[in-house]
Order: C-alpha cells, then sequence, then structure tokens
C-alpha cells in the first residue's frame, strides 16, 4: 500500500504528524488491518500518547475480538490490560 509506505516514510524522518495522519487515514479505512494498528500504535507510543494507543487498541478490539491474544499484541502489555 502507497500511503502505508507513505507514512513509514513520514515517520523515520521525524515528520510524526504526517505519518499519524498517514496511518489514522489508513486504520480509518480498515480497521481490521492489524498492521495499520500497529504503525498508529507504535507511532502513538514513541509520541508518549499512551491514552491514544490505548484508544486505537481498544477500538480495534471491540471490532476485531477474536485478535486479543494475538501474540503481536504482547509488547503492548499494561495498554491492552483490561480491554
Amino acid at each position: 500500500n502507497k500511503r502505508f509506505l507513505l507514512g513509514e516514510i513520514y515517520n523515520r524522518l521525524g515528520q510524526k504528524d504526517l505519518a499519524e495522519k498517514e496511518f489514522t487515514l489508513l486504520f480509518e479505512k480498515d480497521s481490521s488491518n492489524i498492521e495499520y494498528l500497529i504503525a498508529l500504535t507504535n507511532l502513538y507510543i514513541t509520541e508518549k500518547k499512551y491514552f491514544k494507543a490505548r484508544a486505537k487498541l481498544k477500538e480495534f478490539f471491540e471490532k476485531n475480538p477474536d485478535q486479543k491474544e494475538n501474540p503481536r499484541f504482547i509488547p503492548y502489555g499494561i495498554l491492552k490490560f483490561g480491554l
């Protein structure tokens, strides 16, 4: 996906606001895509926007409850506590 690649480029260049915009747009279009969620969540964590990261995880799990035990979410430990 070109937009995902663009978001990654922005992120690596330190243009976090543009990266957030791209990842948010992608996640809004396809909230079941784990790659979009992880990119956006990781961006929020690096920016110390923990409440936003948790909100996106919650939104994802509400729409995809079967993903709660996915091992890819182990690194998010405390953020997903109680979701």
